[in-house]
């Protein structure tokens, strides 16, 4: 099962991405909300449902998702969101 799990987490990621380069946000989103009910941390995860909002034309949506992610990096690792995701969302 350890070994599994990157692999998991691996395919999920490039299934999201692919369904985002479709322009199906909705099944991009889907994945990414399924990742993170497995781990609330895992940065690619809300990278990919923030990118799937903004898309969207979902600015506050985007934005509560970053809530999320700074929120659940701070209780669980105390650490600081990546710069990378802090300059997309600044940039919107």
């Amino acid at each position: 099962e350890r070994v599994l799990l990157p692999v998991r987490r691996r395919v999920r990621i490039e299934l999201a991405r692919e369904r985002q380069s479709r322009g199906d946000w909705q099944g991009a989103l889907a994945i990414s909300q399924t990742m993170l009910a497995d781990d609330p941390c895992e940065e690619s995860a809300h990278e990919i449902a923030i990118r799937a909002h903004l898309l969207e034309g979902n600015r506050f949506a985007a934005l509560a998702q970053w809530a999320d992610y700074k929120t659940a990096l701070h209780h669980e690792l105390d650490a600081e969101p990546n710069p990378e995701l802090r300059k997309l969302i600044e940039s919107t």
